[in-house]
């Protein structure tokens, strides 16, 4: 069971940082992918997936790992300086509703 939950946290990773390099081939310039994570057993695999990234887009990847209870907190903070990530997860509908200022739809990606 955690080996399928670690799976698709990797497939959910890929397929975020897939949707944003097609908004960035679609923008003046791509800029640096930032991903905020709270699963450590998962941060070496996404480092893999961000160098292959990098090597095949161009678009540097840069992978945040916060752990444990302050992940929201930590989150928080950074989104209120204009320094956040580009990706991110949340956990609970009361954090989607908080943040949903920072969320943009994908859906036609």
């Amino acid at each position: 069971m955690k080996r399928m939950q670690t799976l698709m946290c990797i497939v959910l990773a890929l397929s975020l940082l897939l949707g944003l390099g097609l908004a960035g081939a679609q923008a003046e310039s791509a800029g640096k992918i930032v991903v905020f994570q709270q699963k450590t057993e998962i941060y070496d695999q996404l480092v893999e997936l961000a160098k292959t990234y990098q090597e095949e887009t161009g678009v540097e990847v840069e992978v945040w790992p916060i752990a444990g209870d302050d992940y929201y907190q930590n989150l928080k903070t950074y989104m209120a300086s204009e320094y956040g990530p580009t990706v991110f997860t949340l956990n609970s509908a009361s954090e989607i509703a908080e943040m949903s200022g920072y969320l943009a739809d994908l859906s036609d990606l």
